[in-house]
This record gives structure tokens, sequence and C-alpha cells, in this order.
């Protein structure tokens, strides 16, 4: 009873060979359309990279915040915010931990970088008191010494940058009276990713007052931890009852304006991605709006010498499968480097709205296994069911009206 599976499997892997020859036999249309497929393929699965690594690291970034960010503000203008609030916010109910932070943006400025410089994110650690995010607790924990000395924190990519303007073991800070503060550049901090990477810079909290003119009983701004995801806006409102000169910033208001600006500059990938499935279309139309005379001939003899219609249907399958699939492959691949390498030149300024200011990052990989399978799937079910109607409508055909 074993020799009819044998047969059958020797059969299909013959078939299969038929229509790896096939392709090669055709290889020049075959090249076009190939290589048409990983054009706009590549576009697609691009975009979609991207796409999911800018967000993705946005609402990273997001979801480490406190649950409540409160600033004063002054004539609609960001002011600093007096410490000793922090006693009367922390009597709260359903407050947990209540943090001032020292932060603010430091323009370096020279002539070879773009636009001749820079702003770069500077960030004041308390070095007695738990930081909001786990990163810079972490932070904190380990480079304990260099932070007690005044040195200076940074990433790889925002050591570069310095690099350019001739900077090696310190940096040079100027306060707004341009008194200089000359830094030591305690680590280059390796496990930064994206945004803090490129763009932050370490210090002390004493430090970071010193450069940004403030004085010891101010803040930038005060940070809350609110375990309850109900209270926070009822937390909220007493704050600005409390304080009627302050603004309270939830976390979901972050991701819901992130959100609504991330979608709006989405409105390019779906330019992109129609521009991209336009041309997938115009492929598959011209592939599947008719056989060649020559495919017609192939057709009729290989039924005329006792071909089943499922074995020529199935060895056309193999043979356009194999290009598909082939193609969605190379164009993954080809889209993993262009974004992750070579950190996507062109596209990537289309999804982020960036200062022209803003330090260079890297694109981090977040990436959805589901949704690029689908759309390999899609594609390949779409461009296989089209393929094979002219195919199965010439196979039905007499033979002796086909080889004419």
């Amino acid at each position: 009873m074993s020799p009819l599976p044998i047969e059958l499997s020797t059969m299909n892997i013959k078939l299969f060979n038929y229509a790896l020859g096939s392709i090669w036999r055709k290889k020049s249309k075959n090249s076009i359309l190939f290589f048409g497929l990983i054009f706009s393929l590549t576009i697609l699965i691009s975009s979609l990279f991207v796409s999911f690594s800018i967000k993705g690291m946005i609402l990273e970034n997001i979801e480490a915040m406190p649950e409540i960010t409160v600033q004063r503000t002054i004539g609609g203008r960001l002011e600093t915010i007096p410490v000793e609030r922090v006693w009367e916010i922390a009597k709260l109910p359903g407050v947990s931990t209540v943090s001032p932070r020292v932060w603010g943006y430091y323009f370096f400025s020279h002539r070879r970088l773009k636009n001749e410089g820079v702003n770069f994110t500077l960030i004041g650690l308390d070095l007695y008191q738990d930081e909001y995010k786990e990163s810079l607790k972490s932070l904190t924990y380990s480079r304990f010494k260099s932070l007690e000395d005044g040195e200076l924190l940074l990433g790889k990519r925002a050591m570069e940058t310095i690099r350019l303007g001739y900077f090696e073991d310190f940096f040079d800070f100027y306060t707004p009276k341009n008194e200089k503060i000359r830094t030591p550049i305690g680590a280059v901090v390796e496990n930064l990713e994206g945004f803090e990477d490129s763009g932050m810079m370490i210090l002390p909290q004493t430090k970071v007052r010193t450069i940004l003119g403030m004085s010891e009983d101010e803040a930038t701004d005060i940070a809350l931890h609110v375990p309850n995801e109900e209270e926070i806006n009822t937390i909220s409102a007493k704050i600005s009852e409390l304080y009627p000169d302050s603004r309270t910033i939830t976390k979901a208001d972050l991701f819901s304006a992130y959100n609504a600006l991330f979608d709006y500059k989405s409105g390019l990938f779906l330019a992109l991605f129609l521009t991209s499935s336009f041309a997938l279309f115009l492929l598959i139309f011209e592939k599947s709006s008719g056989l060649g005379t020559h495919e017609r001939q192939e057709i009729g003899i290989l039924r005329a010498l006792g071909w089943k219609i499922s074995d020529i249907i199935g060895v056309k399958f193999a043979e356009h499968a194999v290009l598909v699939l082939t193609a969605f492959f190379t164009s993954t691949v080809l889209s993993y480097i262009y974004v992750f390498l070579l950190n996507a030149p062109i596209l990537r300024d289309l999804f982020y709205s960036k200062n022209e200011l803003s330090p260079p990052f890297e694109l981090v990989p977040h990436i959805s296994i589901v949704m690029i399978l689908g759309i390999g799937v899609l594609v390949a079910v779409l461009y296989l069911a089209l393929v094979l109607i002219p195919i199965w409508r010439s196979s039905i055909v007499d033979p002796s009206e086909s080889v004419r």
C-alpha cells in the first residue's frame, strides 16, 4: 500500500522542478514582474517599519512618564514652579509620590553641525530621591559617584554630536549670565535608545539649576505618581483649584495628543501605501488580463501530452508562488536594512515632526509581525487568485485550439 504516496511525492517534486524551470525559461518577463513586486512591497513595508518604530519609541517614552505633570503658566507661557507646592500637593488623597523635576533645553551651537546647532534636553537628577522613570532611577544608582562629582552623563549619539565641537573629555556650558561651566564627561551610557541616546544630557539637579539660571526653590515642573487611574482626573481638578496658575497634564492627555499628531503624519504613509498599492495593482492587472500566445500554446501542449488541469494549475501556482513569496521576503529584508541599519533616510523625516534643531536619532525596531505577515498573505492570495483565473480558463479550452 506504500507505492502510491511515494509516486505522488515523486510526481509533486517533478512538477515543482518543472515550475522552477518555467521561471527560468521566461526569465525576462518574470524579472520585470519580480523587481516590480520588490519595489512596490519595499516601499510599503519600509513605511510600516518606520511608522511602527517612531510610534513605538514615542509611546514608550510616554508610558514611562508620571501619571500627572504639574506646570505653572503666566500669560500662557511656561514659568518655573515653586518647590514648596510639593508639600501641599503631597497631602491630596490618592497621591503616592510627588517629585519636583529640574530639566530644560540647552542649545549647543557649532558651525560643523547641521543648522549650526542642536537642542539638547538637560535632565537634573536628585541623588537622594527616587526618580519617576525606571531608566533614570537605575542610572542614578549605577552612576552615583559620577553624578555626585558633578560629571556629565550622555548617550552615544549625543557624544558623537558634541565631538563635532571638539569636545572629548569635558563639555562647556554657558549660563544665562554668560558664565562658562566646564563639566567633565563622566560616562557615555550604552543602554540608552532612540531619543534618550541622541538628545539627553544628565547632570545632578544643582548643576542643571545653575546652567538654566534657576534658584534652589524653583523647579521646571512637578511629577505625581497616582496608583489608581480613576482618581487621576479628580486629583488634576483639585490641583487646578488649589493653584489657579497651574496646568496639569495627564499621561492620557499625552497619549491622545501624540496619537493625533502621529495620525496626521500617517496621512503621508497612506499616500505612500496607495501609491505602492496602485503600482502593485497595475502589475497584477497586466499579468491577469490575459495569457500570451506562448503561454497558451504551452498549456495546450501540456494538455495534449495528457496533463490534468489540476497538474497545470498546480505548476503555475508553484511558479507564481515562488515569485511572489521570494519578492515578499526579499522586500522585508531590504526594508529592514534600509530602516534599521541605514536609519531610513528621507522616509524617516516624513513621519517624524522633528524640529530642525533636534539631534539625530536612530530608529529602534518595533515591528508588528502579525501585520507584516498579514500584508504578505493578502498580496500573495490576491496575486495568485488573479493570475490563476486566466490559466484555468486556458486549461479548459480544447488543446487543439490552444496550439494553433
